[in-house]
């Protein structure tokens, strides 16, 4: 209830385009309450949770996914990250994003007794993209650009020979990101587009914070298609970053060794206005 409330709440302030402080106060207070009370529901044998709690965790995970990604300080692309100086909350819609994962796990969304049993065959397909695809299948696919692939290969290559150890921390996305460029991205498919999100791991967040090229151009091809679903929860978010990550990587590599990576913010561009 409490997250409902929030997102609601949210929701109209969006569209108003306007927050009060008591309107922000009391976001802030159901926001915080209804996840204090998910987080004491995951810290519970899983066997002492009824079905009602198992799938009201899952409807809370969805939501706050929800609130994290359509809460955004920024009114400009100047204000965006990764444009703006860094910040101690930039990124963390992301781990937003890593939570749901374990929120899946307790609460089994796709058991026989769970509310959500209707789209279990949806959420079959969203969970078998594969997120190990080889570099061949990768450039066999052709839904990506080759020059993507090898700057992909290559940072992971060095992050292995740094750790001694094998890292990979662009392959998974990359994988997902190939499924789904043939994809538009509109009320029926958007599940899988948020999808790409459960490939994200630590180390991957780490190449964001860090405004690794690479990483930088991995979300950037992700919001060309993500930013055309027109849902008030993204919109502003998806438009803001798309922008400002183009900008980001023009400004900072128009003069780099390696011309790769603006011709694939080129691409990207050219790709996304037709």
């Amino acid at each position: 209830m409490h997250i409902i409330l929030a997102v609601t709440l949210v929701h109209d302030t969006t569209i108003k385009q306007s927050r009060s402080p008591a309107e922000i106060e009391a976001i802030t207070r159901h926001w915080s309450h209804g996840a204090s009370l998910l987080n004491h529901a995951i810290s519970q044998p899983v066997n002492t949770v009824a079905r009602s709690t198992r799938d009201a965790m899952w409807a809370c995970a969805g939501l706050l996914g929800c609130l994290a990604f359509s809460t955004v300080d920024a009114e400009c692309v100047e204000q965006s990250w990764p444009l703006k100086a860094h910040g101690q909350h930039d990124l963390d819609w992301l781990n937003m994003c890593a939570g749901k994962t374990i929120i899946f796990k307790v609460s089994d969304p796709l058991r026989d007794d769970s509310l959500f049993l209707p789209v279990r065959q949806e959420m079959a397909h969203f969970l078998s993209f594969r997120s190990d695809l080889s570099v061949p299948e990768l450039h066999q696919m052709k839904t990506l650009p080759g020059q993507l692939i090898e700057l992909c290969e290559a940072t992971d290559a060095k992050l292995s020979n740094e750790t001694s150890a094998d890292t990979c921390c662009c392959r998974g996305p990359l994988s997902l990101l190939a499924q789904l460029m043939p994809l538009e991205c509109n009320q029926d498919s958007y599940v899988l587009f948020l999808g790409f999100f459960r490939t994200l791991g630590a180390g991957f967040k780490d190449l964001l914070v860090l405004k690794d090229p690479v990483a930088l151009l991995l979300l950037l091809f992700w919001y060309s298609k993500a930013r055309k679903f027109d849902t008030w929860w993204l919109r502003n978010r998806a438009n803001l970053e798309y922008r400002a990550i183009m900008r980001y990587l023009v400004e900072r590599h128009r003069s780099g060794d390696d011309g790769r990576i603006i011709d694939l913010v080129r691409h990207v561009q050219e790709s996304s206005d037709e």
